[in-house]
């Protein structure tokens, strides 16, 4: 974690993820394997909520008080290495009010409320350090279930990382940090987004409990939202989060040959970039299907690029596959003197789109534009041969039309991506782009926690999308041969 000058303002590497799921036990793959949270509907590494709301109260903690009441919601997630701000809104001595934003948009608010009773012993409890809870991953949640969770503190590493917290009762710390090991790990579990917590402390109970005992209250199905209500020493409390769809799956191999089988094979060389999962896993698989030679390129995902390829190939298609970073010109120029010549390219590239709010964010436009305008022309200007015909497919999205809400930035880059792709082609004769406003298809970055209907599928638009690029492709080469 990197903290400002005016210990205000902050923002999380993995590192601490690492460290956070080691204190509190939360080990969901969320926080802490990017290869699997591309594939969840964030499309990123989300940062523990408590971890998020710890840094936060550590940042204007004042003096030590004893604890009524912790209500915290978590609005939006916080996302690796953005600039998370403080604001606090009320610090009396009775209570702690605080934001957490990020450019200026609520990711997290929090509010502490304290007695007029003397801080308790902060060492007053000792309690082990939090060993491997196995992640349960429930598809159903019985309302009425309970379960007991044992709580953990390793003090010393709660400390190192929170010093300004130190004060607070040993038992205090058990309990904030379990809630996330109990959401995360336990129930909903692995398709899990903490969404609030609301604890309410009072004197500690006598029989000394290390457990937390929780129940499922109440399970909303239309919003897939879970209530869990706690008992603990000197604790009630209550959580809500949201129980997630589960990644989605892109059709297999077998079914896309079955799809193909009446329409005309192709023998073009295909790069699919951004294909290791996604519209360009099915994109690569279809083309594959169709009797192309297909390079699939990934920049994280090389298990689920190898996995993609070992599939195509398992069925007698041709594929391979090979890192590109579109941010780094070295994966591109190696790409280039590899001696491949490419037919046909589809730009699949992107990052988690949908982070936009009502606020405007300099840096997610600029991020965007890295993808969708800069990116691209640095590989189209790497792989193509001027004087050899190139057909390149530009996804956009209907979102430009439909001016779809919050998601400025996202639609800023894509306008520009579509004006940058007619500039740039006008200038090459040899160079074809094909720009199209893609509907709304089922991936992992189109998910919802409520369900809304796809417009139609992946295979049902890949396969129309390949026969109208290959035949764009025949007549192409019949031109170059021609002249």
């Amino acid at each position: 974690m990197i903290k400002s000058a005016n210990d205000q303002a902050f923002d999380f590497v993995l590192e601490d993820q690492h460290e956070f799921a080691a204190i509190s036990g939360d080990y969901n793959p969320l926080h802490l394997d990017p290869v699997y949270a591309r594939r969840t509907m964030f499309g990123a590494p989300v940062v523990h909520g408590i971890n998020a709301f710890l840094t936060g109260w550590a940042t204007i903690s004042g003096e030590p008080r004893d604890i009524k009441r912790i209500s915290t919601r978590f609005n939006k997630p916080v996302f690796l290495n953005e600039s998370v701000t403080v604001r606090c809104r009320d610090n009396t001595a009775d209570r702690l009010v605080f934001d957490l934003l990020v450019d200026r948009e609520l990711r997290i608010s929090a509010t502490i409320d304290f007695s007029d009773k003397p801080p308790p012993d902060s060492s007053e409890t000792l309690l082990e350090a939090a060993g491997k809870t196995v992640m349960q991953s429930p598809s159903e949640f019985p309302e009425g279930e309970q379960g007991k969770l044992k709580l953990h503190l390793d003090q010393n590493q709660f400390d190192k990382k929170y010093p300004a917290l130190t004060w607070l009762p040993n038992m205090v710390k058990a309990q904030v940090l379990a809630t996330t090991r109990l959401v995360g790990m336990i129930t909903p579990g692995e398709d899990s987004i903490f969404s609030e917590m609301e604890l309410s402390f009072s004197k500690p109970m006598d029989n000394q409990s290390t457990y937390l005992t929780y129940t499922n209250e109440k399970y909303d199905d239309r919003f897939r939202l879970l209530q869990i209500a706690l008992v603990g020493q000197g604790l009630k409390g209550r959580l809500k989060a949201f129980h997630r769809p589960k990644s989605i799956t892109q059709p297999g191999m077998a079914e896309i040959v079955s799809a193909c089988r009446k329409m005309d094979r192709g023998d073009a060389k295909v790069l699919i970039v951004g294909g290791s999962r996604g519209l360009g896993e099915t994109a690569a698989k279809t083309f594959a299907a169709l009797g192309c030679d297909v390079a699939i390129s990934y920049s994280s995902g090389e298990q689920d690029a190898k996995r993609i390829t070992d599939e195509i190939c398992s069925a007698g298609e041709r594929a391979e596959y090979v890192e590109i970073n579109i941010s780094d010109n070295e994966t591109i120029t190696r790409l280039t003197n590899s001696g491949d010549q490419f037919d046909i390219v589809l730009y699949f590239a992107t990052p988690p789109i949908f982070r936009g709010s009502k606020v405007f964010s300099e840096s997610l436009l600029k991020e965007f534009l890295e993808y969708y305008v800069f990116g691209f022309e640095r590989l189209v200007r790497g792989i193509h041969k001027k004087d050899r015909p190139l057909l390149v497919f530009y996804p956009s999205t209907v979102a430009i039309t439909d001016n779809t809400p919050k998601m400025m930035e996202y639609i800023t880059a894509k306008s520009a991506g579509e004006q940058f792709c007619r500039a740039y082609e006008s200038n090459y004769p040899a160079l074809s782009i094909l720009v199209e406003r893609l509907p709304r298809l089922p991936s992992d970055q189109t998910q919802t926690l409520m369900a809304i209907p796809f417009e139609m599928s992946t295979l049902e638009y890949m396969s129309g999308l390949a026969k109208r690029l290959l035949a764009e492709y025949i007549k192409s080469s019949r031109s170059s041969v021609g002249s």
